[in-house]
This record gives C-alpha cells, structure tokens and sequence, in this order.
C-alpha cells in the first residue's frame, strides 16, 4: 500500500489505534461507526484495520486483541458485517467490545455473557466499559481520560514512515554497494581495482552522504514520539505504540549506521590496498632515485675542497652547501615519510603487501631495500654535515680576521688618539673607547685563534666514503692559507696592541696632568678668595675682650682652611710637575707658573694673616691692661685700705703698670697707625 493511499484511510478514521493497552498489555483497537450507513465500507475498514495492526510490536499482539466498536450512533445492522471483517483481518482477539448507547439497554435482551472460546462480543455501554479497561487507556469519546489527538498522530504516523521509507531506500542501496565491493575486494590486479573506485566514487559519497541525512530525520522522528504527549503515541513510559516505534526508529538507525561503518571500512580497505601498492611502487622508485643522487650527483657535489680565502669567498661557499642542503632536505623529508610507511608496511606482512596480484615486491626486498637507502643517507648526511661544519668554520675563521684586521687598523692611526685638547671630559671619552676597542681586539685576538686552531683540526680529519675506503681530500693549499693568515693576524694584533697601549698611557698622562693643573688652577682661584675675604671682612680687631677672643678664634679657623686650601693646590702642582717631567713635555714652564702663583698668592695671604692676629694680640692686651687700670681706680677710689696684704697687692698692680706703661703707649700708637694701612698692601 502506498503512502498515499494509507494516509488517506487513516484521514477517513474507519479504526483508529490510539497506542493504549488492556490490563492484560494487549492493544487496544477502536472502531467508530458511521451513523449514516451508506458510509459504512468494510473493505476500507479491512484494508485499515490490516494497515493498522503493522504498528504495535509482535509481542502486544501475540497477548491478543481488543477491539473496541463504537456502536452508540449507528444502526445495529452494522455490527455484525463489522465485527466479522475485524475478525477476518486481525486474527487473535482477546476482547470484543461493542459499545451500545444506554437506552439500547431497556429495548433489547441480549445475552451479555463472555465467551472465552469463539471471542463473542460483549455489549457493554460507555459507563460499563471502563471495568474492563482503566480510563488513562480510553479516549475521551469513550469515557477516558486519554487526550488522543488523530490529526496529531497522522501527521507523527506520516514522519515516521517517510523515515523507514528513506532508511529502506538507503539500506537497500548501501547492501548494493557493498555486496559490489566485496565481489572485487579479493582484486588481483591493481589496474580493475582502480577502475572498480573510480567508476563507484560518485555513487560512494553519494550514498553515504544520505545516512547523515536519516540520522537527522530519525532523531526528529524520535524526539517526536519520545516528547510529544498530545499526539497518542505516549501513553506511559516504555509502553505503546509510541515506545515500539520509537524503539524500532533506534534499531533501524543502529542497523543503517552498522552498514555504513561496513561499507566505509570496506571502501577503506580498497583504497588502502590500491594506496599501498602505488606507494610501494612509489617507495621504490623514490629510493631508486634517491640512492642514485646519493651515488653519483651528491658525491660529486660534495667532491669540492675549497674553504674560500675571504669572508665573501667563504660565505658563497656557504650559500651553495644551503642550497645542496635544501635539496638533501627534501630528499631527507620525502625519505622519512616513505620510511614510515615501509615500516609499517613490514608489520603487516607478505599477506598485505601482496594483496594484489600483480604486486610482487616481497618484505625481504623492501626491508633490503630500505637498509641500503639507510645507509647511503646515513652516510650522505655524515658528509654532508662535515662539509657543513667545515664552512662554518672557514666563515667564522675569516669574519673574526676581517674584523680584527679593520679594528687594528683604527688602533695603528696615530692622529686618531693624540691628545688634542686640554677638556678632560672630551679625553676621558677617547680614553674609554681606546679602552672599549683595545678589549675588542684582545677577545678577536682570542676567538680568532680558537676558530683557526679548530679550521685546522678539521682540515686534518680523515674522509671515508660509501664503502668505507680513505677518500680524504688534499687540503694543502687551505692548510697553508690558514697558518700564514694566523701568522698575519697575530702580528697585526701585536702591533695594534702595543700601539694602543702607548696612546693609552699618553691619554692618561694628559688627563692626569690637566686634572692637575686644573685642581692647581681651582686651588689658586679659592685662595685668591681667602685673600679678598681676609682683606674685606677679617680686619676688624674688637672692642671687648670676648670680642677679641672670638675673631682670634675665627681667624685662626680662617688661617687653617687657606694652609689646606694651599696644600690641596701644591699637591697638585707638585703631581702636574711629576708628570711632565715624566712625559717630556715641552710645557714645563706652565706648572711652574702656576706653583709660582699659588705661592705668591699664599704669601700675601700668610702676611695678612700674621698682621691681622699681631692687631688681635695687641688689641686684647690694650683691654687686659684697661681692665687692669679700671680695678686699680676702682679701688683706691672705692674705700680705703684695711689690711696691709691689700695694701701690698695695689702696690704690687701699680708697679707693674708703671713698668709696662711706656711700653704699651708705644704699642697702642703703633697699632693706631696699622690700623689704618690695608691689612695687605700689595693686594688689590
């Protein structure tokens, strides 16, 4: 029966199979007749009823039937024609129920008895019918509280078979294509099996391209049946027609995934088997090639023994071995990956290797094969390594010497590091990069020896080739060129390094001479200021005695701050002597000139200073002996004299006053006319 000619059975609801169950776990078939008789089609019934009883699982049906005809608006004549055509087409029924209306009751005497041999019908009215069946499994119509929506459950019906539809359709074609490639899977030869993919590739991704598709339709298909309360399907969990169907999509889903896993695994197996004979055949003519290169291409690329003369000599030679490199690591790459696969080629045995007939390559071949390739790229790349060693050696060797040679060349230029200024600063700079390029040339010096000690080493190892015999190459002409650019080299590093230490020690002995002079010159300008300073604010003398002793105390302070200050300069001076004397120089003259104004300048300062503590001393004695005067006065004016060692001390005091008086009006006359002198005449 098409879909369309059930669906439009279904449409006309002649039975309907709400997925309910007895008590007894058999299903439960309701069949609404028409009130109009002329409506009434017992081959539509039959041919729904036959649809109908596809759906529930083998197991409810085997429990037996029970039929439910809704007998309450039709004439009576109906049933019997009805009840025949179900027994007809269903089989096994357990119960037959023919619901009548409740007046039917009280015009009628029918025997409601149940026979449990011919599976008589039992009249029963709606109120009765539940006694028989709970009111969950009965729709509404006829009493219960099953919400049994048809529309809903067509519209369910008509997904789930469009499902099982597609799915056979799928199935079908996928056993077609298997059952074609398992027929070819034994191939013996590798051109049929190519033709056997090729022809079948449009229709392979074709078909399993549809699973995929199913998959999803399933899934909604079960989402529908597993969630959907309202279309009939569900009834309670694990249970009905909605349960088997939903079991059934899940078992169709896992056989339609079984068979596409096969097919797929089969369609792999193919391939694989037609990959692995062209990769052998690959791998063999890739290792045919490679050992070729090896034997006679790359020997006699790595046949050149030149080391280069310059650093763009060696660096050329370097490019060139990148290059050859480069080609060796494709070689390298492709051989690794071959490599791999022969391995696991290996594992696999004859039996694989040789699933085609025409491919007769053996394990023991492909495994001698490989070991010999091995070995020439083992070799190979030993060599090749050595040559690479080599020219790194040779470049490094060659740029250390190319720079030590240019920084050498900076250090032998004599007008470059000759002292041209007396700015201390702008020399220590000079000082700091002589410094900076002397270290460069030692640590080039040190490098550059290392580099060629381990270029000559390597010029000296012993070369074998493929078959182990002595090979080495004559290295002479660069052994030659390695010692006499050596030689070269540290003679220009001796010259160089003696050169810079002599400017080295001239800058140092500038920088010291002008940081003397200039600490000299320093000293001159303060003490020049101590000068100005003891002329201008230190020439007052006091008119007390605290007074007196508090400038002499500040003087004497003053005097010892000008004797450092001098004696920083002097130490100056005499280390600016040194030094000249030391260098040669021919500016002699100049320290001394300065050590000459540092001195004059110190004279006048000591004079002045020895002027300025004379007035101190006088001017305190002046108030010693006013003092002195006062309490004589004070005394004799004061009261009289009481006891005679008094009298004895007065006269005592007097005496001495008498004897220094003629002496101190000279002192007071003298400093009288000092103080107004300058305190230093010959300062302006």
């Amino acid at each position: 029966m098409g879909s369309s000619e059930w669906e439009g059975l279904l449409e006309r609801r002649l039975a309907v199979l709400p997925g309910s169950r007895d008590p007894g776990g058999g299903p439960i078939l309701i069949i609404p007749l028409p009130q109009d008789p002329s409506c009434h089609d017992s081959g539509a019934i039959s041919a729904t009823v036959k649809y109908l009883k596809t759906i529930p699982s083998l197991s409810a049906r085997e429990r037996g039937w029970v039929v439910v005809v809704d007998a309450r608006v039709c004439h009576y004549r109906l049933v019997k024609p009805t009840v025949s055509t179900v027994r007809a087409t269903l089989g096994y029924i357990r119960h037959l129920f023919v619901v009548r209306p409740e007046g039917f009751w009280d015009k009628q005497r029918v025997d409601c008895r149940k026979s449990e041999v011919d599976s008589q019908p039992i009249y029963v009215s709606v109120s009765k019918l539940t006694r028989y069946m709970e009111l969950s499994q009965l729709p509404v119509e006829l009493g219960g509280t099953l919400d049994y929506d048809h529309t809903a459950w067509l519209k369910t019906r008509k997904a789930y078979e469009e499902f099982v539809d597609e799915c056979e359709r799928a199935r079908r074609d996928l056993e077609t294509l298997q059952v074609e490639l398992r027929r070819e899977e034994p191939c013996s030869r590798a051109s049929t099996l190519h033709d056997l993919l090729s022809v079948n590739t449009n229709t392979y991704n074709t078909i399993t391209a549809r699973p995929s598709v199913i998959f999803n339709m399933g899934q909604e298909v079960l989402k529908v049946l597993e969630m959907d309360e309202e279309s009939g399907f569900r009834v309670c969990e694990g249970q009905g027609d909605a349960a088997e169907a939903a079991s059934r999509v899940r078992a169709m889903l896992h056989d339609l995934h079984l068979l596409t896993t096969a097919v797929e695994a089969c369609w792999r197996r193919l391939n694989t088997a037609l990959d692995t004979y062209m990769q052998v055949r690959e791998l063999e003519n890739d290792m045919n090639d490679i050992g070729q290169w090896l034997v006679s291409a790359g020997q006699t690329l790595l046949a050149e023994t030149s080391i280069g003369t310059t650093t763009d000599q060696a660096e050329a030679l370097l490019r060139e071995h990148e290059a050859i490199e480069l080609k060796c690591r494709e070689t390298y790459g492709r051989w690794a990956g071959l490599r791999y696969k022969v391995e696991d080629a290996l594992d696999r045995g004859d039996g694989d290797l040789r699933s085609l007939a025409d491919h007769r390559t053996t394990t023991t071949d492909l495994r001698s094969l490989k070991d010999y390739t091995d070995t020439l790229v083992r070799t190979f790349a030993s060599r090749l390594d050595r040559r690479r060693t080599l020219i790194l050696a040779s470049v490094r060797f060659h740029r250390i010497a190319h720079q030590m040679g240019e920084r050498c060349n900076v250090l032998l230029q004599q007008h470059r590091w000759l002292p041209h200024t007396d700015h201390v600063d702008t020399l220590k700079k000079t000082l700091r990069e002589l410094t900076a390029r002397k270290e460069a040339i030692d640590y080039l010096a040190s490098e550059g020896t290392r580099a060629g000690e381990k270029l000559l080493d390597l010029l000296t190892v012993g070369v074998k080739d493929l078959c182990g015999r002595d090979i080495t190459p004559d290295y002479t002409a660069e052994l030659n060129h390695v010692h006499a650019l050596l030689t070269a080299q540290h003679e220009h590093y001796a010259r160089a390094a003696r050169q810079a230490d002599l400017h080295k020690l001239r800058l140092q002995q500038n920088i010291q001479l002008f940081t003397c002079q200039r600490d000299v010159k320093q000293a001159h300008k303060w003490l020049k200021a101590l000068l100005e300073a003891l002329v201008k604010a230190h020439s007052h003398v006091g008119r007390s005695s605290e007074e007196i002793r508090r400038l002499k105390t500040e003087h004497l302070q003053f005097q010892e701050t000008a004797a450092g200050t001098f004696e920083y300069g002097y130490e100056s001076a005499r280390a600016a002597l040194l030094v000249e004397k030391s260098a040669g120089g021919s500016v002699l003259s100049e320290s001394r000139t300065m050590v000459g104004d540092l001195e004059n300048v110190w004279n006048m300062f000591v004079k002045g200073s020895q002027e300025q503590l004379t007035r101190l001393r006088v001017a305190g004695h002046l108030e010693r002996l006013d003092i002195l005067c006062a309490s004589v006065v004070e005394k004799m004016s004061g009261r009289g004299l009481s006891t005679d060692p008094e009298a004895r001390a007065l006269l005592t005091s007097r005496d001495r006053l008498l004897r220094e008086i003629g002496r101190n009006v000279r002192l007071g006359k003298l400093l009288k006319e000092r103080l107004s002198d300058p305190l230093v005449p010959s300062f302006r």
